[in-house]
């Protein structure tokens, strides 16, 4: 029987002193030995039988315990953390005491443990919720976006006036230039927003067949000739266009499709806010020790998650350093406290589930596991083929149940019944 003594520290570690019986040491012992004699070989002995005092004066006693250390300290760490009821969530430190023939093994494991949060008077919060609507103008914004991308180029007399464009051919350029190349015919909008923005002076009023000089920063300006001047013709806003762009069948049905769309989208922001404040404020009210091992998880997983989303949009990470002119180390810095805040509210959640024995129900589950069938275009039994691998099942029950507890709480600070 292993004599345990635990005692925790800042930053949720728990240190226990453990005494692990001489009959056990001296059995761990033996076994090193035995496996020592299968992997050495030692003249004029099979492999394996050498005797036990042979190998000992071969090797030394100090092999011999290494060998039962290895095997006997994660044991006897598993029963100790199972005895004393502790939860680790990273690989122990371990300080051996003693290891003896015929005396006991002591060692010290230090290990962070997952840590206790201490709720605040989370029932008694209560936030209000700001009121949502959508501003009148916003579907006449939206309808105009949809107008400007359905717009058309057509050539004009004149020179080029605001929002035209000009059809360029470039006669030269700064050497190394990408966008402007001697020989290139290049379209360019007569614009104060944009990346054309620092030629306007140039372009405003030119016409076609005028020599164009485009100004560089700290270079040679690029020259060409005007090709064309066009303008743009918006689609004229009607019911015709709505059928265009929609499935609706009049400008009256698009209008207030569009304006149920942008008060769905308003509604889904602001419930997002709200629970966010909500939760912010229920993990400010509560008691973390937080353990280093978790946040720098997390900063791992926003880190993988941000070099996906780097490569789904075509770039290699090292390019993505480059643009933003940054290293890897600044980027976990920023990274850090994003992480933290995550698992804060990670834990407090979990911690609140508990406390209020929130469970998802098996058709929360079975709900889900829908979802994410037509989410990734996949039948149901290759996603639970995904799921069953693994933790995954159990990963998603959590999610369930923090969602479960979010919308718990979103309840209580509103008022809602």
């Amino acid at each position: 029987m292993l004599k345990v003594d635990v005692r925790k520290e800042p930053g949720s570690v728990a240190v226990l002193d453990v005494e692990v019986p001489e009959d056990l040491v001296q059995d761990a012992i033996q076994k090193g030995y035995l496996r020592l004699g299968q992997r050495v070989n030692i003249p004029g002995f099979r492999r394996g039988k050498a005797p036990r005092a042979i190998l000992e004066r071969m090797l030394g006693k100090e092999a011999a315990y290494d060998e039962a250390l290895q095997e006997l300290i994660p044991r006897a760490f598993a029963e100790a953390a199972s005895e004393t009821g502790i939860r680790p969530i990273a690989r122990p430190q371990i300080d051996v005491k003693e290891v003896e023939d015929g005396k006991p093994l002591r060692f010290t494991a230090s290990v962070e443990v997952e840590p206790e949060v201490t709720l605040g008077d989370y029932r008694s919060l209560r936030l209000p919720r700001d009121p949502v609507s959508v501003p009148t103008d916003e579907v006449d914004r939206t309808l105009e976006s949809l107008r400007q991308r359905r717009a058309t180029l057509t050539s004009k007399d004149g020179g080029a006036a605001a929002g035209d464009f000009v059809l360029m051919r470039i006669e030269e350029a700064p050497e190394g230039h990408e966008r402007f190349k001697a020989g290139r015919e290049i379209l360019l909008e007569v614009s104060t927003e944009g990346p054309d923005a620092p030629f306007v002076e140039a372009l405003r009023g030119a016409a076609k067949d005028a020599s164009v000089e485009l100004p560089g920063n700290d270079a040679p300006p690029a020259k060409g000739t005007i090709l064309d001047v066009r303008t743009k013709v918006l689609p004229p806003l009607d019911d015709d266009f709505a059928r265009i762009v929609s499935k609706e069948e009049s400008l009256a049905a698009l209008r207030a499709a569009l304006q149920g769309r942008l008060e769905d989208d308003s509604n889904a922001r602001a419930r997002e806010d709200y629970e966010s404040k909500v939760v912010a404020a229920v993990v400010e009210g509560s008691t973390i020790d937080l353990p280093k091992t978790l946040p720098h998880e997390e900063v791992n997983r926003l880190l993988d998650d941000l070099r996906e989303q780097i490569r789904l949009r075509g770039l290699t990470w090292e390019r993505y350093l480059e643009l933003n002119q940054k290293t890897d180390e600044q980027i976990r810095d920023e990274l850090e406290g994003p992480a933290e805040r995550r698992v804060r509210a990670r834990l407090v959640l979990e911690a609140v589930a508990e406390a209020e024995s929130l469970e998802p129900a098996e058709q929360d589950l079975e709900d889900e596991i829908a979802k994410l069938s037509r989410d990734l275009s996949q039948d149901d039994a290759q996603v639970r083929a995904w799921l069953a691998e693994g933790s995954r099942k159990e990963g998603l029950r959590a999610t369930l149940r923090r969602r479960k507890a979010i919308h718990f709480l979103t309840e209580l600070a509103s008022g809602e019944d």
